[in-house]
Parts: structure tokens; C-alpha cells; sequence
């Protein structure tokens, strides 16, 4: 009873996805299935009545049979388009939950974590091997099984009509036919998925030799066979027992086969019997072999269980991610912040390390005062980017804490809409110039503020060339589309910043805004933004020294607190680490050093 109790609460749970398909999609899966269901019982029922009407006018027996064939065809036509439309819209949203669920969290710390990643490739049930399939592969599975059990119980009705001790001896062997492969194919798709990590590396080094980057050095250290040789053993490890249990599933279907052809030879030779000697009417025995067979063919068929099996590993893995995530959302409290202008930032003994055994922040006190320019400069690994990701609210302090004003920015409603960001490693968006700005704050785009974005961050020349302007996609793949050089797009994400400061944000950060541009780009950059930002606070991260000359105050990391404080005029004079990078700096400019960094070479 147990056991009755699991199955029926796992078919539940697939049936309420169904509620994403719409009634109207789910009325005409429900319609055309039923239809289908009873589609061979009445066709029996239909080839009796034709029978029986030989001898007679078989006019209208001979037009049920022909309509029953075409709606036969019509109903296979129209279940697999109205399954398709369920299907699809069931993993719509099951996908967008799945991004609902991994946007929900106030930090990436825990997405970043491998373990989440692949509970979220598995949750996203994009299809790659047979054995995997989507909720809404599962939905319809677990509806139409429920469907095959109406037309098991019309066939068996039409069985009854001729000798109702018929119906237990094809139902029972049929129902023991099913479970028996249902075991043999859950035991197969449990096999293959067991050994996924051995397919992975299997494809992995089948592509090796054919990549286009990895190609040439195969060639040239001789790796390929080296590589073959991988290949050939992640193949082996991965399916010696898939292959193995194949060959048990081959002699299991003689098997099968015999335990299916043995009640139904048994019944169609007293059928046979009855109606050749007895002088039963050949139309109700035609009718009720014909059922017999329908009632097979109705419990025999476990490709839906298959779907079934194949979406549960999605289904499971987004409950495990909303176990692992939602509890982070449930942290986040509301509060607000009273200044209209920007507010008096603290770190307050800040502890932080990205793992436990290598601390990055080590109790360090800062304090950002509205409207000044602060510099943040210091040796790499010094904790540059990672302070900027703990303001921004991406990282949460594992010591210590921020305040705005007095209030932890945890607690502060919409704390990013305050923040005007350009990481250094920015994202490079496949949309169109406009969109890309755009995203830089949320909710319906302002074209007016877009294009004051582009023209305030120097980017009015680069645009105005395109081929359709802020509307040109930056995508080769796209018709009319392009691409930027690493320059053009750091000047694009500092538009989308500077766009966010047009919509109300307080805070301007810049972390490596200018790392891809040359010296005299840069220098009429700032002179740009000079004016832009007054009133606002403005935080500068940058390796260039003479980058950071202009700031009201500079502060050096070292060791995960702040070392050195001060203006440019103040730190060279104490003649510390801070003047002694800015001597080494100038000396390199002086011989002609560019030290314009390439796409991905900051970390």
C-alpha cells in the first residue's frame, strides 16, 4: 500500500505542471487522448459489427470502420501538435523557475559553487543523450499513461461482451509483461546515467583532435593517438555494463514475447473453437481477438514511463536548489536609507576570503564619504575587485559589515540600485548597443538617457557608424551585426554606468574602467567624467597610477586592510609602497611601456 502511495503521489506531481500548459492545451490533450485510448476498442467493436453485417446491407458498419480510421489519423496528427505545445510550455516555465530560484539569492557565492552548477545544468533539462528528458516530456508521459488505463478498460469491456473469464487472462500476463520491461529499462537508463561523468570525458576526448585550437598541438607532440587511447577507454568504462545488461534485455524480450503470445494464442484457439464449432457469431469473436490484442498494446507500451524516469533527475535537482537557495533570499530584510543624495559608506572590521583557508579582507575598516572620489590602489591580490563585489552585495562578509548611513546594506531595499558599476570583468551582452546600456538599470529603457549615456562616455563617434546606429546588435551571427574591439567595449559598459547615474543611482564605481584604453583615451575620459559626477560618490579602481593623481583620497591594500590613506601629494611624500609603484610607473611610461591590459587578463 506503501508503495501504491509513492506512485501515486509521483504521477501527481507530474500532472500539476500540466497547470503551466493552460486548460485549453490540457482540454484538447485530455480530448484527443481519450480518444485515442478507446480508438482500438471501438475499432474492434466496429470490424465485429462490419462482420456480423456481411450477409446484410454493411453500409453503415463499413462507414464506422472508415471513420474510425481517419479519425485515427486525425487524433495521431493532433496529439503530437497538442503535446508539443504542452511540452513546450510546461519547460518554459519550469525553465524560467529555474532562473527565478538561481536570480533569487542575495550572493553568487553559493552559485559559483560547482556542486550548484551542476545541479542547475541538470535543472535547465537541456536534452543531450536519450536518457534525458524535460518536465514537460514527464507531464504528458504521466497523462497518458492514465489515458492508456481508459482504453485497457474499453478493450476489456469488448472482451467481457464475448466471455468475461477472458479479461483476467489477458490483463494479468499483459500487466506482468509491462512490469517486467518497465524493471529492465529503469535498470538500463540507471546504468547509462551512473556513467555520465565516463560519457563526459568520453566526448570530451573524441572532440580533442578535431577542435580547431586543439588540433595543431595534437599534431605537433604526436597526442592523437594518446587521445584515441582515452577515448576508446572512457567508452569501455562507460557502457561495458550498459552493453552487458542489453544482451539480458534481448533474451528477456523472448521472454516477454512468450509470456504475450501464450494467454493470446490460448484465447484466439477458443475463440477460434467457439466460433467453429459451437457456431459462435464470427463478428463478436473477430471483435473480442481484436480487443484482446488492444488490451496488450495498451498496457505493453512503457516508452511514457521512460519520459517519466528521464525528467525526474530536472525536477529533483531544482527542489534541491530551492532547498539550497531560497533560505539565502529569506535573509534579506527591507530597510531604507533617509539621504536623497549619497550616503556615508563604513566597512567596519570586514572579514572575507573566497575559501576558509585563504582570508582576503582582514578586519578592514574604510569609511567612503559622499561626494568624494575615493582611489582604491594596491599590489594584485590585494583585494581591489573583491571590496568592490562586498559593496556591491554579490559577497557577504564572513566578519564585520557595511553600512549606509548607519543601516547594513544587506538590509537596504534595491542596494544595487544605488550602485553604478563597470567590473573589470564586465559582461559582453549578444544584444544591441542600446539593450546593453540599458541593462545598467532596471525597468523600461529611456532612449533619451541611452543616447546621453553613449555621447558622456566618448562613444558617440563608434556608434553613430554603425550600420543601424544603438540599435545594431553586437553579434557577427546577427543580420546588420558587429563586434567591438576590447576598448569599445569597456567604453560601452562605462555607458551602461553612466546610464545608471542618469536613472538615480548614487555611487559611481570604477573598477578598471579604463584598463583597455591607451593613456591619452583615458586622460579625455576622465576630463569627461569630471564633470559628470559632481555631488556623487565616485570609487576608482585602477592599476594605472596616474590614474587615480585626481582623487580626493587614496587609500593602499595591503594584507587585507588598508595600509597607506591619503592624497596623491601625501603618499608620494611618505615615501611608501604607494610611491614607490607610482616611481616605478612613471619610469616605464618614460621608455614607452603600454600597459594596456587584453580581455581576460585581469583577475
Amino acid at each position: 500500500m506503501r508503495r501504491f502511495h509513492s506512485l501515486v503521489r509521483d504521477r501527481l506531481m507530474f500532472l500539476r505542471l500540466l497547470r503551466h500548459a493552460g486548460p485549453t492545451v490540457v482540454t484538447g490533450l485530455v480530448a484527443v487522448g481519450l480518444v485515442s485510448a478507446v480508438l482500438p476498442a471501438l475499432a474492434a467493436a466496429a470490424t465485429g459489427w462490419l462482420l456480423s453485417s456481411l450477409s446484410g446491407d454493411f453500409t453503415a458498419p463499413l462507414v464506422a470502420v472508415g471513420g474510425l480510421l481517419l479519425v485515427g489519423q486525425g487524433c495521431q496528427i493532433a496529439s503530437g501538435l497538442i503535446g508539443l505545445a504542452a511540452t513546450s510550455r510546461v519547460d518554459i516555465a519550469h525553465r524560467a523557475e529555474v532562473a527565478k530560484v538561481a536570480t533569487g539569492t542575495a550572493t553568487v557565492d553559493v552559485i559559483e559553487r560547482q556542486d550548484t552548477q551542476d545541479l542547475l545544468g541538470t535543472a535547465r533539462a537541456d536534452l543531450g543523450e536519450w536518457v534525458e528528458k524535460t518536465p514537460g516530456q514527464g507531464a504528458v508521459a504521466a497523462l497518458r499513461i492514465i489515458l492508456q488505463y481508459f482504453g485497457l478498460t474499453a478493450s476489456a469491456v469488448v472482451v467481457a461482451a464475448w466471455s468475461p473469464w477472458l479479461v483476467p487472462v489477458l490483463i494479468v500476463p499483459a500487466l506482468a509483461v509491462r512490469a517486467h520491461a518497465i524493471r529492465l529499462w529503469k535498470r538500463r537508463f540507471q546504468n547509462f546515467v551512473d556513467g555520465m561523468e565516463h560519457h563526459r570525458r568520453y566526448r570530451y576526448w573524441g572532440e580533442l583532435p578535431m577542435n580547431r585550437s586543439e588540433a595543431k598541438e595534437m599534431r605537433i607532440f604526436g597526442l592523437t593517438e594518446w587521445a584515441i587511447g582515452n577515448h576508446q577507454l572512457e567508452l569501455h568504462r562507460h557502457l561495458d555494463d550498459e552493453w552487458t545488461h542489453n544482451r539480458t534485455m534481448v533474451l528477456a524480450q523472448w521472454m516477454q514475447t512468450a509470456a504475450s503470445l501464450i494467454p493470446l494464442a490460448g484465447v484466439f484457439c477458443a475463440v477460434g473453437y467457439a466460433t467453429a464449432v459451437q457456431g459462435s457469431p464470427v463478428g463478436v469473436a473477430s471483435a473480442a481477438l481484436s480487443a484482446g490484442w488492444g488490451i496488450f498494446t495498451a498496457i505493453a507500451n512503457h516508452g511514457e514511463t521512460i519520459n517519466i524516469e528521464g525528467s525526474r533527475a530536472s525536477l529533483k535537482a531544482l527542489a534541491e536548489l530551492r532547498e539550497r537557495l531560497e533560505p539565502e533570499k529569506q535573509d534579506r530584510s527591507l530597510g531604507t536609507i533617509d539621504s536623497d543624495g549619497p550616503p556615508l559608506v563604513r566597512f567596519v572590521g570586514v572579514e572575507f576570503g573566497y575559501d576558509e583557508r585563504t582570508p582576503i579582507m582582514k578586519g578592514l575598516d574604510l569609511e567612503i564619504r559622499p561626494g568624494e572620489t575615493l582611489a582604491v590602489v594596491g599590489f594584485n591580490g590585494a583585494g581591489k575587485s573583491t571590496l568592490i563585489k562586498l559593496l556591491a552585495g554579490v559577497y557577504r562578509p564572513t566578519g564585520g559589515g557595511i553600512t549606509a548611513d548607519g543601516v547594513g546594506t544587506a538590509e537596504i531595499e534595491r542596494w544595487n540600485a544605488k550602485l553604478a558599476i563597470v567590473f573589470q570583468d564586465f559582461v559582453k551582452y549578444h544584444l544591441t548597443v542600446a539593450e546593453n546600456i540599458s541593462l545598467g538599470f532596471p525597468g523600461p529603457a529611456d532612449p533619451e538617457l541611452i543616447g546621453k549615456a553613449i555621447e558622456d562616455a566618448g562613444f558617440g563617434d563608434v556608434v553613430a557608424r554603425l550600420d543601424a546606429g544603438a540599435d545594431t546588435p553586437l553579434d557577427r551571427s546577427r543580420d546588420r551585426g558587429t563586434d567591438f574591439s576590447g576598448g569599445q567595449w569597456q567604453q560601452l559598459a562605462l555607458a551602461r554606468a553612466l546610464y545608471a547615474i542618469g536613472r538615480g543611482a548614487k555611487i559611481l564605481v570604477l573598477d578598471e574602467p579604463t584598463a583597455h584604453l591607451d593613456v591619452r583615451t583615458e586622460k579625455a575620459l576622465f576630463d569627461r567624467l569630471e564633470g559628470l559626477t559632481d555631488g556623487m560618490t565616485t570609487i576608482l579602481v585602477s592599476h594605472r597610477l596616474s590614474t587615480v593623481r585626481r582623487a580626493d583620497r587614496i587609500v593602499l591594500l595591503a594584507d587585507g586592510k588598508v595600509a597607506e590613506s591619503g592624497t596623491h601629494a601625501e603618499l608620494t611624500a611618505l615615501g611608501g609602497d604607494y610611491a614607490h609603484m607610482y616611481r616605478l610607473q612613471a619610469e616605464r611610461y618614460k621608455s614607452g611601456y603600454d600597459d594596456r591590459l587584453e580581455a581576460g587578463e585581469l583577475r
